[in-house]
């Protein structure tokens, strides 16, 4: 039936109604069917859509050539893959946060000290914009394991234990200790000492030319890295570390939008002084021994040999165990067969755990 027969057959029924009206509600009702049966026609299920090709994955392999040893970002060129780190001591004490400049770092460890108040070692390539970093806090001896593997970095600390200021010096670590080189730091006046030395990018690039030239650097790594997709479903969407306190113990949130973990502690989520969440690309849970050496409470963690981990990156848990041979050698990440668990490049958090903490997936 045509649109003018149908309007006259509504204003046969419809006497009061306006032909031109009636014609133009029919006109409006058969454009409205066309729109509709052309859209269902068009319609095709979102996991109808190819996979991506063979080609697609050699693009993306041949569009990141070169990779940084310190995290697998992709760089422009070979000469971009080594570069001079620093590596900064900060403090995760109640009374000093919010901290600064965690956000900004490349890869982060975090590790208990007296009392089980965690401490991270936060590494950063020398060229990081970071505006202010720390509170910067005292150096322990199983952080310079970690250091020493990234060539010879600067490393930013306030003094430190008697153990830890002996593996200095033995170990020829790049020490840029505020004690002896406050220029490098500076005391904020919003909070009371110890809670209140930091440090920048402008002044530890000061440090590094006055002390570090011709310092060895990372140029190659162990670690591997993939572009696997994220996953869709069955996702491992929580991790929590515990170091005992509950002030302590970290939450990494796993979201499908961003593929991120979002870091919680004290049950709110992590950010610097600036507002900037921490947010991670990897997250590495790494198990380790732990014992108490004297009245104070200072620790020993197994920081050689071997151990348990578990590897959480796309929303995906890969367990293996961790292996360091001997110092100055990069922690490696192997699962069962003893071959390495890719990493996802970007930020790359460490937490390691003693063997008295608790770690929770779900």
């Amino acid at each position: 039936m045509s649109p003018k027969r149908t309007a006259a057959k509504l204003f046969r029924l419809f006497p009061k109604l306006k032909q031109p009206l009636a014609l133009a509600i029919l006109v409006l009702c058969f454009g409205a069917a066309i729109f509709w049966f052309s859209a269902v026609r068009s319609w095709r299920p979102v996991h109808e859509i190819e996979p991506p090709s063979i080609a697609d994955d050699t693009a993306r392999a041949e569009a990141c050539r070169y990779r940084r040893a310190l995290d697998g970002r992709c760089v422009a060129a070979l000469a971009e893959t080594a570069e001079p780190v620093v590596a900064v001591m900060i403090e995760n004490h109640p009374e000093a946060r919010p901290l600064s400049g965690l956000a900004q770092a490349a890869v982060v460890y975090e590790a208990p000290v007296e009392a089980n108040i965690t401490r991270f070692l936060a590494i950063y390539p020398l060229n990081q914009p970071v505006s202010k970093a720390g509170p910067v806090r005292s150096a322990r001896p199983y952080y310079l394991d970690w250091v020493e593997e990234y060539g010879q970095p600067l490393y930013m600390h306030v003094g430190g234990s008697p153990a830890a200021l002996d593996g200095v010096r033995e170990r020829g670590i790049l020490s840029i200790n505020e004690f002896y080189r406050d220029w490098y730091f500076w005391r904020g006046r919003e909070r009371r000492a110890p809670h209140n030395n930091y440090t920048s990018r402008d002044l530890w690039e000061r440090a590094y030319n006055d002390y570090g030239q011709g310092a060895a650097v990372l140029s190659s790594s162990t670690w591997q890295f993939t572009d696997e997709p994220a996953c869709e479903a069955d996702c491992v969407r929580t991790v929590t570390a515990s170091f005992l306190p509950p002030v302590y113990e970290a939450i990494w949130e796993y979201s499908t939008t961003t593929g991120r973990y979002a870091r919680y502690q004290a049950g709110e989520p992590h950010r610097d002084e600036d507002g900037t969440a921490i947010m991670a690309d990897t997250v590495i849970v790494e198990r380790v021994t732990k014992r108490v050496l004297d009245s104070t409470g200072r620790l020993e963690l197994g920081t050689m040999g071997g151990g348990e981990a578990l590897i959480f990156r796309d929303g995906r848990l890969r367990a293996g165990r961790w292996s360091k041979t001997e110092p100055g050698k990069r922690t490696e990440w192997l699962d069962e067969s003893g071959q390495p668990i890719p990493l996802r490049a970007g930020v790359i958090w460490v937490e390691v755990v003693p063997s008295d903490g608790r770690v929770n997936y779900e």
